[in-house]
């Protein structure tokens, strides 16, 4: 992997967050536009940090920190990759990383104070954050990774790195405990303008979706996720 770095990073690495890179690179200002953070950082500057001297936290494979610099692709345009091997794939035919092709369906995203924000634009950065979809689109994927037979998919929620007790790691999920015998794929996500979390029993084939205009700058963010493993634990009581 092309980093100026002391340790070779894999790729498996970078998926489960053990890497030892940052969040987000040092060279990103998210306070010279905090309304629109992303914009303006493209390819030129996220080659120019991974060519510098990257100082890793911590020798890769580790410690589990999350980071968005493990979000990378190559070879063709990241809206087509998404397209051709995810929504297309698995019939999400209203989710998308460019905003021009949903713009009149989107719901406003709001501050943290309540009032209307802008969307984030994402250049080289997309990985972190792009994608815009609906419930009905996500629970497609949701019931995709219920199906035994999708190898691709059940690679991705077998443990890699045990984090603690309660969590590991798979290829992107989280994987948490829920009770001695339970256990749940696990992501959420935000911007300046939205929260969402996504919550899926796997063994019981259940889950929840949630998405919202909740910033991710809300004080009261987390209970996006509370409610999310409450209604979790509500359909496997059922």
């Amino acid at each position: 992997f092309p980093v100026s770095a002391n340790n070779t990073i894999t790729l498996k690495q970078l998926v489960n967050h053990t890497s030892g890179l940052p969040r987000l690179p040092t060279n990103l200002n998210l306070f010279l536009n905090p309304n629109n953070p992303y914009e303006s950082y493209d390819a030129q500057k996220l080659k120019e940090y991974l060519s510098g001297q990257v100082t890793l936290a911590q020798k890769p494979g580790e410690t589990y920190a999350y980071s968005n610099l493990g979000a990378e692709y190559a070879g063709t345009s990241y809206e087509d990759l998404l397209q051709k091997l995810t929504f297309k794939k698995y019939g999400m035919l209203n989710s998308t990383s460019q905003r021009s092709k949903v713009k009149q369906h989107l719901v406003k995203g709001l501050s943290a104070t309540g009032s209307e924000t802008p969307n984030w634009d994402f250049d080289v950065l997309a990985g972190g954050g792009a994608i815009l979809s609906s419930v009905e689109d996500l629970t497609k994927f949701a019931a995709a990774q219920f199906d035994v037979a999708n190898k691709e998919l059940l690679l991705t929620q077998e443990p890699t790195f045990t984090v603690n007790d309660n969590m590991k790691i798979g290829l992107g999920w989280h994987i948490l405990r829920l009770d001695a015998t339970r256990s749940a794929i696990w992501h959420n996500g935000g911007t300046g303008g939205y929260s969402s979390s996504m919550a899926l029993d796997t063994a019981n084939k259940c889950g929840v979706v949630i998405l919202s205009n909740v910033s991710a700058f809300n004080p009261a963010k987390d209970k996006v996720d509370r409610l999310c493993f409450d209604l979790l634990g509500t359909l496997n009581a059922e």
